[in-house]
């Protein structure tokens, strides 16, 4: 339960940020938003969680996912091509699917 206070907490403190609220995301207007380096830090510093998997979405910014294997927590940001993150979603108890089937590609 208080690893969701500090989730919480953590979106509050983007939301708090102003000068790093960017108006241009006017898509994830009600999302918290920063900037992406900003998120990265705070995110491995709260959470441990580190970038797991990526991938480019139609709009041109890219879905990252980060996650926490000691704590099994994820969080989903989105990310502008200015460099403006945007937490979509975040919780606990990340497990990887059983069996699941590595996608093809090249290794970021």
């Amino acid at each position: 339960m208080s690893g969701m206070v500090w989730r919480v907490g953590l979106l509050a403190l983007l939301l708090a940020w102003g000068p790093l609220w960017v108006a241009e995301a006017r898509a994830s207007r009600h999302l918290p938003c920063a900037d992406y380096g900003e998120i990265v830090r705070l995110l491995a510093e709260r959470y441990g969680e580190r970038p797991a998997a990526l991938g480019l979405q139609t709009n041109g910014w890219l879905l990252q996912l980060f996650v926490s294997k000691e704590q099994r927590s994820w969080t989903m940001v989105s990310v502008s091509p200015e460099g403006i993150g945007c937490v979509l979603a975040a919780g606990r108890d990340w497990r990887r699917w059983p069996g699941a089937a590595e996608a093809k590609g090249p290794d970021v």
